[in-house]
């Protein structure tokens, strides 16, 4: 199944500099990837192994966020993901209060107890705070664009369509067809014959069987 998406929803970099709250940004990326990687050692450890898998792959692309100087993508890319985890997680913490017989935190529950339940709720915590960030960094980097209407201009030098205005499909203004009420001139202009060339007021070819006249000759 093919999901359509408007242009200028998934911002593009196009050539430009990241903007200076992505550049600040970047260490507050890095130190949540390392709590990730905390996570996903407690997640092995616990045995939730589709949990942990998940947000390695989540790690990596957070990895190649900041190896690729906050390109603006990636930070989609990066913040859709842990959106998403953060609301399974979220799932997954409900479903392991409701089970619990003792309170998730306690002191005479021992170190095991209290270390799962940490995980537990480190897990949605870090998604959360990550795609904030990733959403005030995509905020950022619209509101310093000369674009006026974003999602008119796709690409804007660098993506799809050059910066050419565009309508919501994706289909270049210049291209669309004729609104109604609107006529097109069709067969307008100056005709021309064959064998004219380039001199538009050349003489008629005369018909088959007629006599040639030489050039300044008196026809009869």
């Amino acid at each position: 199944m093919v999901i359509p998406i408007p242009p200028g929803l998934i911002p593009d970099q196009g050539g430009r500099v990241p903007t200076d709250y992505a550049l600040r940004m970047r260490n507050v990326i890095i130190f949540i990837l390392v709590l990730q990687v905390a996570v996903i050692v407690g997640r092995f450890m616990i045995l939730d192994i589709w949990g942990a898998i998940v947000m390695i792959i989540t790690v990596l692309i957070g990895y190649w966020l900041v190896s690729s100087a906050m390109d603006i993508t990636v930070n989609f890319s990066y913040g859709t993901l842990n959106a998403m985890n953060c609301f399974f997680d979220c799932i997954h913490l409900l479903i392991y209060i409701a089970k619990l017989e003792r309170p998730i935190f306690a002191d005479n529950a021992g170190f095991a107890h209290n270390f799962v339940s940490g995980t537990m709720v480190l897990a949605p915590i870090t998604g959360l705070v990550a795609a904030i960030v990733c959403y005030r960094i995509d905020k950022d980097f619209r509101e310093n664009q000369s674009e006026t209407f974003p999602m008119a201009y796709a690409g804007g030098g660098g993506g799809q369509g050059g910066g050419q205005p565009m309508d919501f499909f994706g289909t270049p203004m210049d291209d669309r067809p004729p609104q109604q009420g609107q006529r097109q001139s069709l067969f307008a202009g100056q005709g021309y014959r064959l064998g004219d060339g380039d001199n538009p007021t050349a003489p008629p070819p005369p018909p088959p069987g007629a006599p040639t006249v030489a050039p300044g000759a008196v026809q009869p």
